[in-house]
């Protein structure tokens, strides 16, 4: 495995993001339950994941150390959520309200779900142009951040109407969307992947999860496909002169400004596929713990990595 680590520029100045400790993922044995797609942190060492097979919430304990590292990982009892979406990817904790919003492929839509019940809550309705998603590579992402009381969500690879997927020429035009705590939708705007080496089961090189901070910088994370296994490339969005793309029916051949990107972290991963990122605590020297998480693809191991973000202004 050889990770590159790169630099972006925030608010405070340089960003630099890199494993805690020995950049090894930690392993937790699994239950019944497969496919943890989405992460989400709900403070202190609680966290909670998403499958991808079944509409089922995982209460996780990680324990993060003071410098990054991952010192424990447990897992809760599964809460099934109340919901006829399918294929849930991406999950965000919201605490006043006490729910779980998750986002579905399968839909495609965004819910939200009481955290010790499941119950069925408030439905999000998204534009309309997300309905012509391709299949499986919808709304595979979702983040909420409580300062700023917003949601971001964006598609996998690019809606039918909006170009091709990604190819070993050129990446996919995906839409980012924002969307206010009462389900108002906020700015969207276009975003490139990098190429695909190849493709694999339907899959390129996608945008598979955000990661809204409290100072404003939204990270995403991008899974690749190449002749070596997997990659996950973690990037700085910067949204400044963005073309508004919410009103355009296609983006093939529209004259848009996409949204900027700086990479912070290249991972080849080889089978370990990393699905789901979210932010964490601040650690003891200021910097943002980050945490991904990897869809097993079945009952056996879910792998957790742990990352550290510093650059970010008052430990944002």
């Amino acid at each position: 495995m050889v990770l590159v680590v790169c630099c972006g520029t925030g608010e405070a100045g340089e960003l630099k993001l890199v494993p805690a400790g020995d950049g090894k993922p930690v392993f937790l044995k699994s239950g019944e339950i497969a496919g943890l797609s989405g992460v989400t942190w709900c403070g202190g060492d609680a966290f909670a994941a998403v499958s991808d097979r079944e509409p089922v919430v995982v209460p996780l304990t990680l324990k993060i150390g003071p410098t990054g590292v991952l010192e424990k990982a447990a897992e809760g009892v599964p809460v099934r959520l109340a919901t006829r979406l399918s294929d849930c990817e991406g999950i965000a904790w919201v605490a006043a309200e006490g729910r779980f919003y998750v986002s579905a492929e399968g839909g495609p839509g965004i819910q939200g779900f009481g955290r010790a019940d499941g119950k069925a809550g408030p439905v999000v309705r998204l534009p309309e142009v997300f309905g012509r998603a391709r299949g499986n590579l919808s709304l595979e992402s979702l983040t909420f951040e409580s300062t700023a009381g917003r949601f971001w969500t964006a598609n996998e690879e690019a809606l039918t109407v909006d170009g091709p997927v990604a190819g070993p020429k050129e990446g996919t035009l995906v839409r980012l969307q924002e969307i206010s705590r009462d389900g108002r939708m906020l700015r969207q705007v276009a975003w490139r992947t990098e190429r695909a080496g190849m493709r694999f089961q339907g899959a390129g090189n996608g945008v598979v999860d955000l990661c809204l901070l409290p100072g404003g910088q939204l990270l995403v994370l991008e899974r690749g496909f190449g002749s070596g296994g997997l990659h996950a490339r973690v990037f700085l969005a910067d949204l400044a002169g963005a073309t508004e793309t919410g009103s355009l029916e296609t983006l093939a051949g529209a004259a848009i400004k996409v949204a900027g990107k700086t990479l912070l972290m290249d991972l080849p991963s080889g089978f370990t596929n990393y699905e789901g990122m979210c932010a964490g605590p601040v650690l003891a020297d200021g910097a943002r713990s980050v945490i991904l998480v990897a869809d097993s693809g079945g009952p056996g191991r879910h792998a957790f990595l742990a990352l550290r973000l510093s650059g970010l202004s008052g430990g944002r």
